[in-house]
């Protein structure tokens, strides 16, 4: 809920994440205006779908979807320090640690990945 609340008033897109007709997870992305770049502002996937591959693909769509709607160059992502299958799945679809921390409830890295177009 959280995460729709935001997206509704920043102007984000939501998107569920579905394996045929089993919802499996949700995501959001978008343009943040106070760091002016373009975001991913979640990827959560249910806890009976966690480390069976959704994740991957879904990052992937996520920033297809947002190369095509934006036509950006670079997306960047926040992720808590011990979420360590983020991290590494975020490392292999190419995202870097910028060495900023993002501070909300608890500190988060920011990562970014630069698109080769």
């Amino acid at each position: 809920m959280f995460f729709i609340a935001i997206s509704s008033v920043n102007g984000w897109t939501n998107r569920g994440i579905y394996d045929g007709d089993a919802l499996v997870g949700f995501a959001t992305h978008g343009y943040d205006k106070g760091n002016k770049r373009y975001e991913i502002g979640s990827v959560m996937l249910g806890h009976e779908f966690q480390g069976k591959g959704y994740g991957k693909s879904a990052i992937q769509l996520v920033v297809e979807e947002m190369i095509e709607q934006y036509n950006c160059d670079e997306i960047y992502l926040t992720v808590i320090p011990e979420n360590e299958s983020a991290i590494g799945a975020y490392k292999k679809m190419g995202f870097e640690r910028t060495g900023e921390i993002f501070t909300a409830s608890h500190d988060e890295h920011v990562y970014k990945l630069n698109i080769i177009k």
